[in-house]
This record gives structure tokens, C-alpha cells and sequence, in this order.
């Protein structure tokens, strides 16, 4: 057995197949892998704080319901102050704001808007996040001693951009409170207590009726919409049936007295109401325009890969040429006036193909591949997960390109195919967990990606020895 294992000799080391052909674009690893976790960082930090302020408005609701007012409104004030904070930390209509803090901010609107309801009985003026907020009825709702309640200044013109809910906040908040209305409205109606239940009915058909004024798109928000109908119709019924079993006239002549729906403009804050609904209108439109025109730029690059696979490279770069000044115009637009469309699926679906047609296009120009800041993307600046997305669909392309050049025995070209695989394998492992989930799908198909250009290789090599 010693003499057999003293026989055995070592295999080969592996080929060394990396080169400093994509050293510059191996380079960038570093800056974006710090770029990533500390968007991470921030995304998950953001993200706890706002699940802590979701859980004390969960035990406002809570003691509201149990009728404890003063612990209600100290878990209302906390969590308020803490919106307040996390809002000075994000920047207005970014993407950490839009989307992490949505939920969070739709919370604390629904817990105003339900403590509106319960001081003033009606849905409120459109509250503000902070912790010195109290409830108040819309401007034009009369007060007790007469005269309309009117809004204080310092609590509109003085609001700081940051410290405010964005329009699709307060919509659903005020949807969610309704629901929440609602539960208050049975519990009260198990009391006898009929011009509560009055009193809930008004409120939530005032919002179903203001809120039929929108134009509402497919989506979370015509979906919480659609959800209120069961409140207005569960508040109706409850005060149906309370009258049935009322023997009582005069409670039966308060509890129709207080069935009589006021105007929508006493129990909702109108004015806020109809500048929602016509931000919402033009923010509607500049999507739908955005999304054609973001079409369009997939059009031109998807036109543009094909050329480039037809060896037709000046219609490519003329393609290319368009739909880069096309996505520059689209994100302009963007910053200029609808920021939240930054974040949107179809303006990252966009650049994810841009920077694929582009990273193509430079690859079969000299085999190399684009780092994030290189010229070629014409000053469209892409965020890292969308030019990680463009270089996981480049190797498929990649792919096609040294298939079609195995069948003719052209080596050179499918171990360029392969080494551009490697070297983006090679940056995802460099980034390791900052590797951006959205695109994580991306890294089986580029694996599956090299073992089909080793078994090119592999072919070609055995076609080679056998003459």
C-alpha cells in the first residue's frame, strides 16, 4: 500500500484563465460593494425602525379600542415623534422614503385620522407627522361655539417638506382607519348605542364618496378602495338592525336624526381630498408617459442586441444612440417634477436593457466589459442593481455569440465568451452578500452560462485532436 501511494503523482494544476483584459472593470468592486452594503445598511436599519413605529400604532389602535385614552395617545405621540425623525433622514420621494417608510407612515395616518374620529367625529384635516399633531375637524366643519374650525398656519405653510405624509399615505391611513371605524362601530352597536354607529356610518360614506372622485389604477390603492364598500355596507346594516329592536321613539327619532348624512366637506377634509386628487391625476399621466416612452427605449435596445448579433453594427449604434438620449430625457423628466417614478419597475426594467445593449455592444467591439461609470452609457447614471441585472442578461447574449462561433471552430472567440463570463462571476463573488436581491435570480442563470462554454471548449478540443 506505501509502495502504491509513493506511485501516485499529483493531477495538474487548473489553467490559469484569468487576464488583465477586464482588470478596470474588476476594479469597481470594491466602490460598489461599499456602496451596496451601505445602502443595505440604511435600508435595514430604516426598515426596523419602522416596523418598532408600526407596532406602537398597533398598541395605540389596541388601547383606543379598550377605551384607554391616555396610553392610546402616548403610543400615538412616540410613534409619531419617531415618523418625525426617520422622515429627516431620507430624502423626500426617495426610494427609502416611497417604499420603506410607506407602511409605517400609512399606520400613523390611520391612527390619526381613527383619534380624529373619535374627538371630533369626523375623518379630520389631513394630519401631519409629528409628535405635536392633535386632532381637528376639516376647515370648513362647524365647532362647537359656531364658527368654521379653521386650519393653523404653522401647521400647513410651515411643514417642512420632509415632515409630511405623501398623498397615497394619507389615502390609504384614511382607508385603514375607516376599517378600523368600522370594528368600532359593531362594538358600539352591541351597546345600543345608535348615534355612534350613526356617527361611523356618515364618516365612512363620506370617504367612499370622496374617494369616488379618483381615477384610481389597478394597485394597492384601488384595492384598499375597493375594501371600503364592506365597511360602508357592515355600518349600514348595523344601524338597520339596531332600529328594528329599538322600542323606543325618541331614541329611534335621535338615531334617524343622526343617520341623516352631513355634507362630505364636514366630515372629510375636501381641499385636501381634491389636491390628492388632481396630484394623483397628473402623476397618473406622467406614468402612463413615462411607461410608453420606457417602452420605447426597450424597443430600440432589444433592436439593437439583434443587430449586433446580425453583425449589423452601425444601425446598432445608431439604435443605441436614440434610446440613450431617450432614457436620459425620461429620467430628467423624472427628477424634474415625479421622483417616485425613480423606483418604478418599468424606468429599472429600461436601464437594466440599456446597459445590457450597451455592455454587448463594447464586448464584441474588444472583448472587454463597461465598468458602471464608463462613457459608453452616455451619462445615464445607473444605480448599481440595475447595471449588476444589465450584465447578468449580457451573458446570455455572450452565450448565443460563442455557440454560433463554435460552429465554425473560431476558439479564440469562445474562450473570450468564457473569460467574460468568469470576470462577472468573479465581481458577484467579490460583492458577496451585497449582491442586490433583486437581481439574485440572475447569478444561477450565468453559472449555468460558463458550464455550457466549458462544454464548448471541451467539443472544440476533442473536434481538434480527431483532425
Amino acid at each position: 500500500t506505501r509502495r502504491a501511494m509513493s506511485a501516485l503523482s499529483a493531477p495538474a494544476a487548473p489553467e490559469r484563465l484569468a487576464d488583465t483584459e477586464h482588470a478596470a472593470f474588476l476594479a469597481q468592486a470594491a466602490s460598489l460593494r461599499i456602496e451596496l452594503l451601505a445602502d443595505k445598511a440604511a435600508r435595514e436599519s430604516l426598515g426596523a425602525a419602522c416596523r418598532e413605529i408600526q407596532e406602537a400604532l398597533a398598541l395605540h389602535l389596541h388601547a383606543r379600542h379598550l377605551g384607554d385614552e391616555l396610553s392610546a395617545r402616548e403610543h400615538l405621540r412616540g410613534a409619531a415623534q419617531a415618523c418625525a425623525a426617520q422622515l429627516q433622514l431620507v430624502e423626500p420621494q426617495s426610494e427609502l422614503r416611497v417604499f420603506t417608510c410607506a407602511q409605517a407612515m400609512q399606520a400613523l395616518a390611520c391612527a390619526q385620522t381613527f383619534e380624529s374620529f373619535l374627538t371630533t367625529g369626523t375623518l379630520g384635516a389631513k394630519p401631519v407627522p409629528s409628535a405635536d399633531w392633535t386632532a381637528r375637524a376639516p376647515q370648513l366643519a362647524p365647532r362647537a361655539d359656531g364658527p368654521p374650525a379653521a386650519a393653523p398656519a404653522s401647521a400647513v405653510s410651515a411643514t417642512e417638506p420632509r415632515a409630511r405624509f405623501l398623498d397615497t399615505e394619507w389615502l390609504h391611513g384614511m382607508i385603514s382607519a375607516a376599517h378600523e371605524i368600522g370594528r368600532y362601530a359593531q362594538r358600539r352597536g352591541a351597546a345600543g348605542d345608535a348615534a355612534s354607529v350613526a356617527a361611523a356610518a356618515a364618516a365612512v360614506g363620506a370617504l367612499q364618496e370622496g374617494l369616488l372622485a379618483f381615477n384610481l389604477r389597478n394597485g394597492p390603492l384601488r384595492q384598499a378602495f375597493d375594501s371600503l364598500k364592506y365597511v360602508v355596507r357592515r355600518c349600514a346594516d348595523t344601524l338597520y338592525e339596531l332600529a328594528l329592536f329599538d322600542d323606543d321613539a325618541a331614541a329611534l327619532a335621535r338615531a334617524a336624526q343622526g343617520a341623516s348624512r352631513p355634507a362630505v366637506s364636514v366630515l372629510v377634509d375636501m381641499a385636501a381630498l381634491d389636491a390628492a386628487r388632481a396630484a394623483y391625476e397628473d402623476e397618473d399621466e406622467a406614468r402612463e408617459l413615462a411607461i410608453k416612452r420606457a417602452r420605447d427605449v426597450q424597443k430600440l435596445a432589444k433592436n439593437a442586441i439583434f443587430a449586433l448579433h446580425r453583425a449589423d453594427a452601425p444601425r446598432a449604434a445608431e439604435q443605441l444612440r436614440q434610446a440613450t438620449e431617450l432614457s436620459a430625457s425620461i429620467l430628467r423628466d423624472i427628477a424634474r417634477a415625479h421622483t417616485s417614478l425613480r423606483g418604478a419597475p418599468f424606468v429599472r426594467a429600461m436601464l437594466e436593457e440599456l446597459a445590457e445593449a450597451r455592455l454587448f455592444e463594447a464586448w464584441l467591439g474588444g472583448a472587454r466589459l463597461l465598468a458602471r461609470d464608463a462613457p459608453a452609457f452616455g451619462g445615464v447614471r445607473l444605480e448599481p442593481s440595475e447595471y449588476l441585472g444589465g450584465l447578468g442578461d449580457l451573458i446570455g447574449e455572450v452565450a448565443r455569440v460563442a455557440v454560433a462561433k463554435a460552429t465554425v471552430r473560431d476558439a479564440p472567440t469562445v474562450l473570450s465568451a468564457r473569460g467574460c463570463a468568469l470576470a462577472v462571476l468573479e465581481l458577484a463573488l467579490s460583492l458577496g452578500t451585497a449582491w442586490p436581491r433583486r437581481v439574485e435570480g440572475k447569478l444561477p442563470a450565468l453559472r449555468t452560462a460558463i458550464t455550457k462554454l466549458d462544454q464548448l471548449i471541451y467539443e472544440h478540443a476533442l473536434r481538434e485532436r480527431s483532425g
